[in-house]
């Protein structure tokens, strides 16, 4: 029964060089279409925040409209750092998000001040609430989404906003975390971690960092690709990637 499931999903997954994630029913032919609910009939059912059944590096184009809002907005770049090791090299993001600096000046413009209208912007920040997943978790002004964007590898070609509260974002993949050299399983695990530190911390390792880690992947409880995105995601490369936050030039802010 595991090889024939096996077998299937691979048919699935392997011929779609697209990926169109939470697609509910926007199927788009020719994309792997990808969504949470089964309803919407999507070739893949899965959660767009940990897609580890799919290849790394083997999409050259990802779709994600209406998406990112409906995670935490601890989560965004725990999104964007699986979408990216999903990405070829120069693969190109098509983003679609809220704008919540456009949203919140329409609550107090004249064409939107009747109750019917005001309900719907609430709608728009929050969403429907009508199921599971249906739920609005974070907004963006243009300096986050440009942040996030430049911490998580990616460059942007094109952003605009559409009814003056949704981004329409076209970015390209400029950064490689999950390099062949480090997933490289004749690497010891002891020269991994110190690669992976130095690449992604840009620093040694400390004692204690180096014995858990090794511990971990000696033990089997985590894999090489699951420590390169905790260090991704750990706080101190947060805290140092915020600090070397370059300038934006806003176009909307």
């Amino acid at each position: 029964m595991a090889k024939a499931f096996a077998e299937t999903l691979g048919t699935i997954l392997t011929p779609k060089k697209r990926l169109n994630l939470g697609c509910g029913y926007d199927y788009r032919p020719g994309y792997l279409n990808v969504d949470m609910h089964a309803f919407a009939n999507p070739d893949l059912v899965a959660d767009a925040l940990d897609l580890a059944m799919l290849p790394s590096a083997a999409y050259e184009e990802i779709v994600a409209q209406d998406v990112l809002e409906h995670f935490h907005w601890r989560d965004t770049p725990r999104a964007l750092y699986e979408w990216n090791r999903l990405l070829q090299k120069d693969g190109t993001l098509r983003l679609r998000t809220t704008y919540v600096v456009g949203l919140a000046k329409r609550f107090t413009k004249p064409p939107f001040q009747d109750i019917a209208t005001q309900k719907l912007l609430v709608a728009n920040l929050f969403s429907m609430q009508l199921m599971p997943g249906d739920y609005h978790l974070t907004a963006f002004s243009e300096r986050l989404i440009r942040y996030y964007l430049w911490e998580t590898g990616y460059a942007i070609d094109d952003i605009a906003v559409r009814d003056d509260w949704l981004f329409e974002i076209i970015a390209h993949k400029i950064c490689e975390f999950y390099e062949d050299d480090l997933l490289s399983a004749d690497l010891p695990f002891s020269c991994f971690v110190q690669k992976a530190y130095r690449r992604l911390l840009g620093r040694e390792p400390d004692d204690a960092g180096y014995n858990h880690w090794l511990a971990k992947l000696t033990l089997g409880e985590i894999d090489r690709c699951g420590l390169i995105k905790s260090i991704l995601l750990s706080p101190e490369r947060e805290d140092r990637m915020a600090a070397n936050c370059p300038h934006f030039d806003l176009i909307f802010d």
